[in-house]
């Protein structure tokens, strides 16, 4: 059976050279469960105010989509999944495997051709 996880990346910058992963969500296909995966739980200098060391959070994020067939992220080859790439990049951590990506927002840039403002009135309009 193909398992699938819809995953989402909270993180304290858009860039990833000068931020880091907050926190993670994954819904698993395997689990009735979601895993929630907190920088704040993972960083035991969290509390200190050293909040700079997310690399237990990339590890864990890494091995819980590891396990997976396939991946479903709104704004995911875009955002996430770089960040994470180069988040691990950083701590020296080794890359997540290719995995098969859905991306929700790739699919709709190709699909439509709508100027920015039109985008709102698109998620208004269909929910």
């Amino acid at each position: 059976m193909i398992s699938t996880a819809v995953f989402d990346l909270e993180t304290s910058d858009l860039n990833a050279d000068s931020g880091i992963i907050l926190c993670a969500v994954i819904q698993s296909s395997t689990r009735k469960t979601p895993i929630v995966i907190r920088t704040d739980d993972t960083n035991p200098n969290w509390k200190k105010g050293l909040r700079g060391d997310d690399s237990a959070t990339v590890k864990k994020v890494q091995e819980a989509l590891a396990d997976h067939d396939v991946l479903c992220a709104h704004n995911g080859t875009r955002f996430d999944l770089p960040f994470l790439r180069t988040r691990a990049l950083k701590w020296g951590i080794p890359r997540l495997p290719d995995i098969k990506v859905v991306d929700p927002l790739s699919i709709a840039w190709r699909k439509f051709r709508l100027s920015p403002t039109a985008w709102g009135t698109c998620r208004t309009t269909w929910g």
